[in-house]
């Protein structure tokens, strides 16, 4: 649940991977994260739905303030967190399909 709350710095070539048990419509938001994250909503055969750039709350924001990021399809499987503007560093879009090694 803590994702990547908390910590100061996240270096370009690292991220986190959600690996849900079910297939569902997913809600991330940035409470405690400390830098704007890319977010990639992933369907169970490793296609990239939607990416959504999650953006730190300003300072000015009223406490308990949480700004939520829906995924549209109700069927995600998997969600990857990355550093701001990382997917689009790396020309990667929706459509884009992710190697799933288990």
């Amino acid at each position: 649940e803590l994702g990547l709350s908390y910590r100061d710095t996240l270096a370009r070539d690292r991220g986190m991977l959600f690996v849900f048990p079910d297939q569902s419509r997913r809600i991330f938001w940035m409470r405690g994260c400390n830098f704007d994250i890319d977010l990639a909503y992933i369907e169970s055969d490793g296609t990239i739905s939607e990416i959504i750039t999650m953006k730190k709350e300003p300072l000015n924001t009223p406490p308990g303030s949480l700004t939520t990021y829906p995924s549209q399809s109700t069927t995600i499987k998997y969600a990857l967190e990355m550093i701001g503007g990382w997917f689009e560093e790396n020309e990667i879009n929706a459509g884009a399909k992710i190697n799933l090694i288990r």
